[in-house]
């Protein structure tokens, strides 16, 4: 892939995540993650969806260092926790404004649920959309 099929494939995850956080069912139906996570179209909605959650899984687990959020620095485990909860794997029978809660009081961040989802919530969803795409192709000559 390109730098750019990169970018964009990471910026369509980053959509497709912040749409998740608040219609965790869409599961099967998100074409990007559906790629990332190498369904084909032979899947049924429920192996789609199972495919794509065990990915999603996987790729949260894997988060490892520190990231920046913020102007603050973060550790993984604490991404992993929040990405766990904001995505319904951890507080599946929370409410979408109850996760978002659960996630801004792990992160330390006091702001409410509007100015969350206005522009900080796709922001933090992009930081891990692009810990899932591929490398970038890089030229050594």
């Amino acid at each position: 892939m390109s730098q750019t099929e990169i970018l964009l494939l990471q910026v369509d995850v980053a959509d497709e995540l912040k749409r998740l956080i608040s219609r965790p069912k869409r599961l099967p139906f998100l074409p990007a993650l559906r790629r990332l996570a190498g369904v084909d179209e032979e899947h049924s909605a429920a192996a789609a969806g199972m495919l794509v959650r065990h990915f999603l899984l996987g790729a949260i687990s894997s988060l490892s260092g520190m990231y920046e959020f913020d102007g603050k620095q973060y550790e993984a485990e604490k991404m992993r926790r929040v990405y766990r909860v904001l995505f319904g794997f951890d507080a599946a029978n929370c409410s979408v404004i109850n996760r978002r809660y659960r996630a801004m009081r792990i992160l330390g961040i006091p702001w409410s649920d509007a100015k969350w989802r206005r522009d900080p919530e796709r922001d933090f969803v992009l930081i891990f959309a692009e810990h899932m795409s591929p490398a970038p192709y890089q030229n050594t000559s």
